[in-house]
């Protein structure tokens, strides 16, 4: 059985805001649970890990760009 990291999703609306109360989807952004640390404060760019955006990449660009966990 091959060894499978876990992955977080994160769902969230055109203003921004997270788990669409419409159902209405901006973008999608899917990453493996273990590189979120890195990236996730800041210490790496999440464009060099292995982050999947799709959707309104830009929307979640800017989005990913602010995240910084402390």
């Amino acid at each position: 059985m091959p060894w499978y990291w876990p992955r977080g999703t994160w769902w969230f609306d055109e203003a921004g805001g997270l788990a669409p109360s419409d159902g209405t989807v901006a973008a999608h952004i899917t990453a493996p649970a273990l590189t979120f640390p890195d990236w996730g404060t800041q210490r790496s760019s999440w464009r060099d890990s292995e982050v999947t955006v799709t959707g309104d990449t830009e929307l979640a660009a800017r989005f990913l760009d602010i995240v910084n966990v402390i």
